[in-house]
């Protein structure tokens, strides 16, 4: 499923974002490695084969901030080291990933595990690196084109996903919108 997640080391406005993931960020999915780290290595070590995983969907800081929103507050989970596994919901504080990994989700109610720490993280914000390059891989934002089919009838096609350089209308109709 689509759930997002950043990673870090260290938490507050001088964190380091390491990268993003755009697939089953939650912490029983593919960020539940990282609970094994003992070490900031272990944990940098275990954020790049998530972030490079298999799957794809990962974003490094040199591709540029993959999401439409300036912080982590707008991601569904941030992990972070910082002298052990953090992870935040939505901004709302941090926890650490053994608590969250202890929780059964069917007898717990998320927004009760949350509740006590609604949007008290910060996090740096991410203006400078926040659009990614073209030709890039990651999540991001995707693009719909209005064309004309055969009979003149509007129609609506995925234009780009990713990185969009948005310019002048083409010749012969189509275009960005």
């Amino acid at each position: 499923m689509g759930t997002r997640a950043d990673l870090w080391v260290g938490r507050g406005k001088k964190a380091e974002w390491l990268g993003s993931i755009a697939w089953d960020g939650y912490p029983d999915g593919n960020p539940e490695p990282l609970a094994k780290a003992k070490t900031e290595s272990e944990f940098r070590n275990l954020a790049a084969d998530i972030i490079n995983g298999e799957r794809g969907g990962g974003t490094t800081p040199d591709e540029g901030w993959p999401w439409p929103w300036e912080d982590s507050s707008g991601t569904d989970f941030a992990y972070a080291w910082d002298d052990g596994v953090w992870v935040c919901c939505f901004g709302w504080g941090w926890r650490s990933m053994a608590d969250c990994l202890a929780v059964d989700e069917t007898e717990t109610d998320l927004d009760e595990l949350w509740a006590p720490h609604r949007r008290t993280a910060v996090f740096p914000t991410m203006d400078t690196a926040r659009f990614k390059r073209p030709g890039s891989r990651g999540s991001g934002a995707m693009v719909f084109e209005i064309v004309e089919d055969a009979d003149g009838d509007p129609r609506v096609t995925v234009a780009s996903e990713g990185v969009v350089e948005i310019g002048p209308k083409p010749r012969g109709g189509g275009g960005n919108v």
